[in-house]
């Protein structure tokens, strides 16, 4: 992330402070407001961005206000008011927070359960990795790296002058009616109970994420059908692995556990289940594994594979495989 970060810095975006209070957000965000110049006249706006590589540091563990909060930023209200006991009333015109934040799947399950259950979480995109892209043990920039980065950090600087309403072709908006009548017939979004409240704000991600690569192609606010398509691509790439973000969570005393087996048989591919059991050794006994292995082969996650030399092994079924060949 720090490279966006210092990308961010250097083109002059409002940054809030990387450690703040409730109280202090509201107070950051009350000063970051605006007048500019629309297509509608002169027009306030308080625009600020949340920087945060351990999320669960800004959340805090018991910041449930804050929660509640950022539930009603998303929806970019109008006019948001907050009353305090002690400096009065914040009348915040034209709301516009952006967070961007890093954690983990352990973390992310010690934070409040409102972030989950409470609708926080539909509101918010996760891109999820199982490990890292590549290892780089002395990362630097090239001469051409220099170069390509002051020509995005100056386009950058041009994207923050644009000002005033985005409008459509009318080849984006029949595609994006079209899309939005069948969002719910999508197996793979619909085949997770836990991202039922995601789909209701699906078409708002997209749209926003539309405006995003709108602003990056071009200046002319304009968003067309090669926009729609480049965006939709890109939020389906990040949905086909953001189940993985709540790995663990469940009403089972098991989903943890069961999360983290299947997580080390993805990775390795293929792994014998003697391995797993000394992994898992201070977690999971002998009756419980196999109850979890059993489990992973019922949901043909992955296939019980015997050497010629009696080796029990488990390896990984891929999503593009046909999962009616079992070798069990």
């Amino acid at each position: 992330m720090e490279p966006g970060h210092e990308l961010l810095r250097d083109a002059n975006i409002r940054l809030a402070a990387e450690a703040v209070t409730r109280a202090g957000l509201v107070k950051e965000l009350d000063g970051a407001m605006q007048a500019e110049l629309g297509d509608r006249g002169v027009e306030l706006h308080a625009s600020l961005t949340v920087f945060s590589e351990e999320l669960s540091v800004f959340f805090g563990y018991d910041e449930r206000q804050m929660i509640s909060d950022l539930r009603d930023w998303y929806d970019c209200k109008k006019v948001w008011k907050n009353v305090t006991k002690d400096s009065g009333v914040n009348d915040i015109t034209g709301v516009w927070l952006n967070l961007i934040g890093g954690t983990t799947p352990s973390l992310l399950q010690g934070m409040p359960s409102d972030i989950i259950g409470g609708g926080l979480a539909r509101r918010i995109v996760f891109v999820s990795a199982q490990k890292k892209g590549k290892s780089c043990p002395a990362p630097f920039l090239t001469q051409e790296d220099h170069k390509l980065r002051d020509d995005l950090l100056r386009d950058l600087k041009e994207i923050t002058l644009l000002s005033g309403e985005f409008k459509w072709t009318e080849e984006f908006l029949d595609t994006y009616i079209s899309w939005y009548c069948k969002i719910d017939e999508e197996p793979s979004i619909t085949a997770d109970p836990r991202f039922a409240g995601y789909l209701s704000c699906r078409p708002m991600h997209l749209m926003k994420l539309c405006m995003i690569l709108g602003a990056s192609k071009d200046d002319s606010m304009v968003i067309s059908q090669e926009v729609f398509d480049r965006a939709l691509s890109t939020l389906e790439r990040v949905e086909s692995v953001m189940f993985d973000t709540f790995e663990g969570f469940g009403k089972s005393e098991l989903s943890e556990i069961t999360a983290s087996v299947m997580k080390t048989v993805a990775v390795a591919q293929v792994v014998t289940f003697t391995e797993l059991l000394n992994m898992y050794k201070f977690d999971a006994d002998l009756p419980i594994l196999e109850r979890i292995v059993e489990t992973m082969i019922a949901m043909k996650f992955c296939r019980r594979v015997t050497s010629d030399k009696g080796v029990v092994s488990l390896e990984h079924i891929r999503r593009t495989e046909d999962e009616n060949t079992d070798r069990d």
